[in-house]
């Protein structure tokens, strides 16, 4: 099969654009919901019940569990939208400090590792003693090990051993 065809995009477009998105969770709606989605309905109630607010005043009224999924959430879908350069733009440095806590909490040790060498690297930046460019040596092993190590399958087992972090009161 071509790569063209591997996927029925309007199949995927549809789902996204149609799922659900609840303001309050319940154990039996997390229990219930498919692993591929069980991330997404995290991130999409944390999002419908905090619209407005930026990465850090989110980051501040989440829960443990919640603030987990958010950050290394955000921080994947960043690093494959424009990399750690584009990650601390597009979240003006909010969540950077929190990161390796987070990830070494749901087991991503060696992520952790490449976020605290992106930070240090980041710092030298906004000092101007380094160039951006340097970061994108770190983009690729991050790539490189949530190909073989993946991000979503350990948030997902974080939620699901975790459940009373996301369960709405």
């Amino acid at each position: 099969m071509s790569e063209d065809n591997k996927y029925d995009f309007s199949k995927i477009f549809d789902k996204i654009l149609h799922r659900p998105i609840y303001s309050r969770l319940t154990n039996d709606l997390i229990k219930s919901t498919p692993d591929e989605d069980l991330t997404q309905l995290i991130i999409d109630n944390i999002e419908v019940n905090n619209k407005g607010k930026s990465d850090g005043d989110l980051y501040s009224v989440l829960t443990a569990g919640q603030k987990i999924i958010y950050s290394t959430y955000v921080l994947e879908t960043q690093i494959f939208n424009g990399g750690f350069g584009g990650f601390y733009v597009n979240t003006q440095c909010a969540l950077n400090q929190f990161l390796e806590r987070d990830l070494i909490a749901i087991g991503a040790k060696s992520l952790a590792d490449i976020v605290r060498s992106a930070n240090e690297m980041s710092v030298l930046i906004l000092a101007d003693k380094a160039e951006p460019e340097q970061l994108y040596p770190l983009d690729i092993e991050f790539r490189k090990v949530i190909d073989v190590d993946s991000l979503d399958a350990r948030r997902v087992t974080y939620i699901k051993g975790s459940k009373e972090q996301f369960i709405s009161a």
